[in-house]
């Protein structure tokens, strides 16, 4: 049985869906960015969290929002988030429960409507017409006016939270990074990686956990459908890079070998990327941010924020594939990118 209600269903297809009420939201968005976005000259200054999914982009969501000057997008704004007033009213008023309780991934992280989440991604799908293979594509064009838009929006949720910026994780956005980081010149963005055998692992485990809950669950499908979360489960649909097909190219999702090509092809594109970043663009290693306290450091003090009191990022991993399992070539590519990312400054 579902955990939302029939109430929320309806509320959620009407706010988030393609419906002549989130349209209508959305084009108010459009408006109201073209008349503010140049007159209020904002200085927010927001920390973007990407990588690709099972990263560790949550765990340093959660990390990161410890900063009292930082707001986020919240449960609790869902499902008005293409109205930050309205949401922000909601937010307030809301009598859901607040109880912490663990999040579908089964990876130990424990969520309450109260913690922050990824839900910019609504707004670029508006933003793309629902169009999967705009919204997922590097070769998307994303004019200025789309950028004014999507500034407008996440600036709004801060001045209404009186904070001095928003902390954002959308794994989304590294296909994004180039075009993001260059017109939110004065934030910072962290692109996450992660050893490729344990995020591969991650990566074929969740896909393989949201299969039977969607199966179970239907409604879990067009729920992810409607914030534009394609990572994995049964709505999967992969990055397009703009890069030639691999040779013997896996399309089986039930194959190990699938999700590390995954790996490669996304971090392949993002270490090419990283030969033309820009000085806000700080590239993280995952296991570092674990294990690493001189690590953790230096990025806290790139990111020019105070060390917190509580620092609790570690690795967990279930259900390891044995390596044996991985194809030798596909190793061998994967931990030569992963080496050349570990040495980029």
């Amino acid at each position: 049985m579902s955990s939302y209600t029939f109430l929320e269903k309806i509320l959620n297809e009407q706010f988030l869906g393609d419906t002549d009420l989130s349209n209508f939201l959305f084009n108010k968005l459009c408006i109201d960015s073209k008349e503010k976005v140049n007159k209020n000259k904002s200085t927010f200054k927001h920390i973007f969290i990407t990588g690709l999914a099972r990263s560790g982009s949550t765990a340093l969501l959660n990390q990161l929002f410890q900063q009292e000057e930082y707001g986020s997008i919240f449960y609790k704004h869902m499902p008005f988030i293409l109205n930050p007033k309205l949401a922000n009213i909601f937010s307030k008023v809301t009598t859901k429960n607040k109880k912490l309780k663990p999040r579908l991934h089964n990876d130990g992280i424990q969520i309450s409507i109260d913690s922050p989440e990824c839900f910019d991604e609504i707004l670029w799908k508006k933003i793309f017409k629902n169009n999967l293979d705009l919204l997922l594509s590097a070769n998307s064009k994303i004019k200025k006016e789309k950028l004014e838009i999507y500034k407008f929006f996440i600036d709004e949720f801060c001045r209404l939270q009186g904070k001095n910026g928003l902390v954002i994780k959308n794994n989304n956005n590294h296909i994004r990074i180039e075009k993001l980081a260059k017109y939110f010149k004065d934030s910072n963005f962290i692109i996450l990686f992660r050893n490729p055998i344990d995020h591969s692992n991650s990566l074929f485990n969740t896909h393989k956990r949201f299969c039977e809950l969607q199966k179970e669950d239907p409604y879990i499908t067009n729920y992810m459908n409607l914030i534009g979360h394609y990572e994995f489960g049964i709505n999967a649909f992969n990055f397009d890079y703009g890069l030639n097909s691999p040779p013997n190219k896996i399309e089986n999702k039930e194959d190990i070998n699938f999700w590390l090509q995954q790996w490669i092809n996304a971090y392949e594109w993002l270490l090419e990327y990283s030969k033309k970043k820009r000085n806000n663009v700080h590239f993280i290693s995952y296991s570092k941010i674990c294990n690493d306290s001189i690590y953790i450091q230096k990025m806290y003090k790139d990111l020019k924020l105070n060390f917190p009191d509580k620092y609790n990022i570690s690795s967990r991993l279930k259900n390891e594939i044995p390596k044996k399992q991985f194809s030798r070539d596909l190793l061998k590519k994967a931990f030569n990118i992963y080496s050349k990312l570990e040495l980029i400054e």
